[in-house]
C-alpha cells in the first residue's frame, strides 16, 4: 500500500467519525493510532484537516458544551472536566466552560433545582432535598453551592 493512499484512507477515516459529531484533535490522532495508521501519516493528515476548518477544537469544544447543557445548567468546572476528559486542551477547556456558564453559578443551580423540584412531585420534604441535592452534584455543583440553592428553596439540608 502506498503513503498516498494510506494518507487517504486516514482522512476518510476521520471525515466518517466527523459525520457523528464534533471530535478533538487529539482523540483524532488516538483513535488513527488506534487503528495502525503511522504517526507521520497522521501528524500529516490532522494537520491538513485543523488547517481547513475541518477539524476544529474549540468548535468541537462549543459543540460539547452545548449538547451537554441542552438539559439546563451546568457548574463551569464539571463542563471543564468533561471536555479535557475528551481531548480538548485544558486552556480551551477552561474559556469554553467559562463562555457558557453563568457568573453566578448560584443563580443556575436555583433555576435548575426550580425545574427539577416540580418533578419530584409530592415527596417528603427530606427525600425531595436528597434528590434534588443529588442532582445538582451530578451537574458539577459543589456542595456549598448545593446546600445554599435547598436553603433559598426552603429545603434546608440540615435535619428538622
Amino acid at each position: 500500500m502506498t503513503s498516498g493512499t494510506n494518507r487517504d484512507q486516514a482522512k476518510m477515516q476521520v471525515l466518517r467519525w466527523l459525520r457523528h459529531g464534533e471530535i478533538p484533535r487529539a482523540r483524532a490522532d488516538t483513535r488513527l493510532q488506534e487503528k495502525g495508521f503511522d504517526t507521520v501519516v497522521i501528524d500529516g493528515v490532522l494537520a491538513e484537516l485543523v488547517e481547513t476548518g475541518i477539524l476544529d477544537d474549540a468548535r468541537c469544544a462549543e459543540s460539547l458544551v452545548n449538547a451537554w447543557c441542552r438539559s439546563g445548567p451546568m457548574a463551569a468546572r464539571e463542563l471543564e472536566r468533561r471536555l479535557v476528559e475528551r481531548g480538548i486542551d485544558s486552556e480551551l477547556a477552561a474559556s469554553a466552560s467559562m463562555a457558557a456558564c453563568n457568573v453566578d453559578e448560584l443563580e443556575d443551580a436555583l433555576s435548575l433545582a426550580r425545574k427539577r423540584l416540580g418533578r419530584l412531585g409530592n415527596l417528603p420534604r427530606n427525600v425531595a432535598a436528597r434528590r434534588l441535592f443529588e442532582y445538582l452534584a451530578r451537574r458539577g455543583y459543589e456542595e456549598d453551592t448545593a446546600c445554599r440553592t435547598l436553603d433559598a428553596l426552603g429545603l434546608s439540608t440540615e435535619e428538622d
